[in-house]
């Protein structure tokens, strides 16, 4: 199940895994990507917490954590090949995937239903 962030993120619920990539329309307003720094492996968050930095043409970007969890995957191609993060933000151009025990707090994020009422 796909669910989205007020932070322009999306969010798939697999099992106890969570993967978090990024909006299209919203990498559309901000620009092409030109650097990403991903999280560390193994390390934990907390809902809130500064997960990753995104920098574009047009400004530098902090990304939050939707929610707790331990970071067990990044997507290294983007570090190789960042374009994916452009072209394919929605599906091959994920950032990470965060284990989760619990997923209090994931109801908050709407629907893709919800999300296109909420777009201009």
């Amino acid at each position: 199940m796909r669910r989205y962030t007020p932070f322009h993120e999306w969010i798939e619920i697999q099992g106890d895994c969570v993967t978090v990539g990024l909006m299209n329309a919203w990498i559309n307003e901000i620009g092409t990507i030109v650097y990403v720094e991903l999280p560390k492996l193994g390390s934990v968050v907390q809902k809130g917490m500064e997960i990753a930095v995104l920098e574009s043409t047009k400004a530098a970007v902090d990304l939050y954590a939707p929610c707790f969890g331990k970071v067990i995957d990044v997507n290294k191609e983007l570090l190789e090949n960042i374009s994916l993060l452009n072209e394919e933000p929605e599906s091959k151009g994920w950032l990470y995937k965060l284990q989760v025990e619990h997923f209090r707090g994931l109801e908050e994020f709407t629907c893709l239903e919800e999300q296109n009422k909420s777009l201009p």
